[in-house]
């Protein structure tokens, strides 16, 4: 959950821009505690070089990765 208010604050910075996602940024986590998906994933790109990055989280098993590229 740091890392997607970490994203949103990226993007609400303007360096960032979200390029796709399978859920809101908000709506990682639903009101009744479960997440959106067993996977979650969110890309994101600089706009001042054009770099792309991944945010994916495996909510069911644990683990995830913030790397460059898709």
């Amino acid at each position: 959950m740091q890392t997607v208010e970490y994203i949103k604050q990226l993007i609400a910075g303007g360096g960032f821009t979200l390029v796709s996602g399978n859920c809101p940024l908000d709506e990682v986590k639903k009101a009744n505690g479960k997440f959106a998906d067993d996977i979650i994933y969110h890309l994101i790109c600089c706009n001042k070089c054009g770099q792309v990055f991944s945010c994916c989280v495996n909510t069911y098993r644990g683990g995830g990765s913030f790397s460059k590229g898709r």
